[in-house]
This record gives structure tokens, sequence and C-alpha cells, in this order.
């Protein structure tokens, strides 16, 4: 008869990269009625990168009230996640942030300044990090920055980051208000 081999990869079935790390797939039958069979897919086939990013909660940042002038590293000026962002990757990845660039409020809106000057009014800058060391902080822009260059593989449950923390500058002329915008997370392919 024939027989057809279906084959599943999982999530982080190794992304191949060039020929020498192309997937092959074999099989071999014996019968007990004698005769054997082997085939084998002679063209080797390539894994495409995957990656995913679970959030274990929804994310709400709020930093209270804080003053106007407020640099990074004030002590009321660091927010940590009440969130874990776990990766799940089958190659080299990057872990990204990045904010909105008008951030709305009642009596006006708030711009993201991604050079972190803050010299006019209404400005206020973001910097985030995986962990909660400032120095280890990136300043966000639009476009998303990567707050973890190059992790490697992970296993079948991921790579938990549960420390991930945010640090909010403001121009020293900043309307008092609410202000709402959003930060993204994502994760992305970091080809070397």
């Amino acid at each position: 008869g024939d027989f057809t081999l279906k084959f599943t990869p999982g999530k982080v079935a190794t992304e191949a990269g060039g020929t020498s790390k192309n997937w092959q797939l074999a099989a071999s039958v014996a019968s007990l009625h004698g005769g054997n069979g082997f085939g084998y897919d002679a063209g080797a086939s390539s894994m495409d990168w995957y990656g995913s990013l679970i959030l274990s909660d929804t994310i709400n940042v709020d930093w209270g009230v804080v003053p106007a002038g407020m640099d990074f590293d004030s002590e009321i000026a660091d927010q940590a996640l009440s969130a874990t962002i776990t990766i799940i990757s089958n190659g080299a990845y990057d872990l990204k942030a990045k904010s909105g660039l008008t951030w709305t409020g009642a009596s006006g809106n708030a711009t993201l300044d991604a050079l972190g000057n803050c010299s006019s009014a209404g400005e206020f800058a973001l910097k985030s990090a995986y962990d909660n060391v400032i120095g280890n902080a990136l300043l966000l822009d639009t476009s998303g920055v990567a707050i973890v260059d190059g992790g490697s593989t992970t296993g079948e449950d991921g790579t938990p980051y549960a420390s991930a923390t945010l640090w909010l500058k403001l121009a020293n002329t900043f309307a008092q208000d609410v202000y709402s915008g959003t930060i993204t997370y994502m994760i992305a392919n970091n080809i070397y």
C-alpha cells in the first residue's frame, strides 16, 4: 500500500539559515513479510523564522501625579510593568518597544520626543528596559527599539521577561492633566 508521512514542526523547530541548516525528512519501513523501503525528501526545505509574544495580563502603566520637568532618574519616574512578557522563538530575536507619537489629555495633547530632550512645552520622553536597570534602558521612538537585542532560540515554554520597566521624562512646561497613549511591545527577527 501507499503510506503518507505527515510532519508538523513545533513552534521552536530551528530556523534554517543557509543550506547547511535546511530540513530533510526521511522514512524507513520494514515489512514482516520481507522487503524494506526507504524514502527521503531529496530537496531540502527551509524553516522560516517564528516568533510570538505573550502577555500574562493587560498592561496598564500609571505614574500617578508627577511634576513638570521630571527627569528619568527621579524616584517616581520608573514604573514596572504589571505583566510578564514571554517570548517564543525558533531563532534569534529582538524584543522591541515603541510609543505612540501623541498622547491625549482633556486640555490638549502631549508629544513624544524620541531624542529625550523635552525642550518644548508638552513634550515627554520614555525609556524602556527588560529589567529594572536604568543603565540598560533605551529611548523609545515611534518605530521600535530593541530592548532585548539578539535573544536566542527559546524552549517550547518560551523565555519570560517579568521585570520590564518604563521611565518617564517631562518638559519643564507641561499641562497638568491625565494623558492616555499607547506603548507597544513586539518581537522581531534578528537577522545578522
